[in-house]
């Protein structure tokens, strides 16, 4: 019996759209598409890396219609042994129409550009201050901000058309429906997805040499993200070098590093939730944290975005996930580190660790056990 093949046939493109088609087959299909401000290849290497994860997920084949940068194809099949060996996905087998090197230096371009993905969260307005020489900010409208939401997302073009132009970069703006490859393939975005959804616009860009992706975590704590150390240079070809950023620092440190910044402070934008369109809610857990990590560096209402008050009993209540209890103990680290130590902050964050720590003991521990 023949394996399951993923098709991947790139369709007919203008120079700021293109398309493709991914097809399994059984009536299963879907059609890919991205748009931006700036022009784009049709590559069919960023197509290879939308698909990879889907297909492994999947145990089927991928074939791409089209011509595939040789160095990045190898480099895929690395993160391949990498997603097998986090997420227990099967190996699958790689083919391309056409194998080049160099793919992406053979097109002329007029604009060169060292890109940095920008959500105008604190790890990407770390990753923008920390690298001045990239000239260019990455906006993706369906990553964070679903294509549906027209508001919130003019609300973000808006504010980070701000930070460009104080920072002195160029905005490049995207919208892509890249993220359905996930869900109609039941992937975690952030867990197994998300790094892939930016090497694909990467490759897609024009004239786009390097680019450096935020980190979420430090080095310390390297367990498996969409974006890691250990991944994201491997999403590089022989013309678009991919960076990790940002590993080197804690989230408060960051925090305290864009904090003096006017711009991050009037722009900053974090939320997840978003009800009604709102820019930052004030009230989900990532909403929350950051005005944590805003206290623990003593820079609370300095941020117009968010709260200028901390919930300390909310706080205490809340439960923490893997991250949050990361983050919590980070804010607390920092607060002996710099001496700016809040007794009533460090309290909360501590109830708030022994309850989720209590609760995820408690969940592994069979009920004849306990």
């Amino acid at each position: 019996m023949s394996r399951q093949i993923l098709e991947v046939r790139p369709l007919e493109t203008t120079p700021t759209r293109a398309a493709a088609l991914f097809d399994i087959g059984g009536g299963e299909s879907r059609t890919i598409e991205i748009e931006s401000n700036v022009p784009l290849r049709n590559s069919a290497t960023g197509w290879l890396a939308a698909a990879l994860p889907v297909a492994m997920k999947r145990n089927c084949d991928i074939h791409v219609h089209g011509p595939v940068d040789r160095m990045a194809f190898n480099n895929f099949e690395v993160i391949q042994s990498i997603f097998s060996r986090w997420f227990k996905f099967p190996k699958v087998r790689l083919t391309a129409s056409s194998m080049v090197f160099d793919l992406e230096n053979q097109e002329e371009s007029p604009v060169s550009r060292f890109g940095t993905f920008f959500s105008g969260g604190v790890d990407s307005f770390y990753t923008a201050l920390e690298n001045p020489e990239a000239n260019s900010l990455i906006l993706v409208h369906g990553f964070d901000i679903p294509t549906s939401d027209d508001q919130l997302w003019q609300e973000t073009v808006r504010s980070s058309s701000k930070v460009a132009s104080g920072l002195g970069r160029e905005l490049v703006e995207v919208t892509t429906n890249v993220r359905d490859l996930a869900e109609w393939n039941s992937l975690d975005w952030g867990l197994h997805y998300h790094g892939a959804a930016i090497a694909f616009v990467a490759h897609m860009i024009s004239g786009l040499h390097t680019v450096a992706i935020a980190g979420s975590y430090q080095k310390s704590m390297r367990h498996p993200w969409g974006t890691h150390p250990g991944l994201d240079p491997l999403w590089s070809s022989s013309g678009l070098r991919f960076l990790h950023d940002g590993s080197d620092a804690s989230r408060p440190q960051k925090v305290a590093r864009i904090a003096p910044n006017d711009i991050a402070m009037s722009t900053l934008r974090i939320c997840y939730e978003n009800p009604d369109g709102e820019y930052n809610c004030g009230k989900c857990d990532k909403c929350v944290r950051t005005t944590v990590n805003l206290a623990a560096v003593g820079a609370l209402g300095r941020c117009t975005t968010l709260p200028s008050s901390l919930d300390y009993e909310r706080i205490s209540r809340s439960s923490l996930g893997r991250g949050g209890r990361i983050f919590a103990r980070e804010n607390l680290v920092e607060m002996v580190r710099t001496g700016n130590f809040d007794r009533k902050l460090a309290s909360a964050l501590g109830q708030a660790l022994v309850h989720s720590y209590t609760n995820a003991i408690t969940q592994r521990v069979p009920l004849a056990r306990r």
